[in-house]
């Protein structure tokens, strides 16, 4: 079976930031008229979870 040959990655390329895995922004969820999250916003980077 044929196979790439390997090549060195590119370091330009390395430099480049990847965008979140996660991303949340103005979460709200409430059970009636009790609120358990107002406003809530947060990222996940990749690699983190």
């Amino acid at each position: 079976m044929w196979q790439a040959p390997l090549r060195s990655l590119d370091p330009i390329l390395l430099e480049v930031p990847m965008a979140p895995a996660i991303t949340v922004d103005h979460l709200y969820k409430s059970y009636g008229d009790t609120v358990a999250v107002d406003d809530l916003s947060f990222e996940v980077e990749p690699g983190e979870i």
